[in-house]
């Protein structure tokens, strides 16, 4: 199970709140990605982002906010 932490906060931008979701490499650089926290699907849409943070840190992407396209 990969480490990750998660902080709550309500985005008055996004008019919802949201979780920032953080994965950190090897050498503690911070990978995140901010999602969602209303609705359904919640625990999904946080384990995409946990993958995609670190298929982000296997790439060797450099660190910081991970956005999927």
């Amino acid at each position: 199970m990969t480490r990750f932490s998660e902080y709550e906060y309500y985005c008055p931008i996004r008019d919802a709140y949201v979780a920032r979701v953080s994965v950190a490499d090897d050498h503690g650089a911070e990978f995140f990605m901010i999602v969602e926290r209303d609705g359904k699907g919640y625990r999904e849409r946080r384990e995409n982002a946990i993958d995609a943070c670190i298929e982000a840190i296997e790439a060797g992407c450099a660190p910081g906010e991970v956005r999927i396209r």
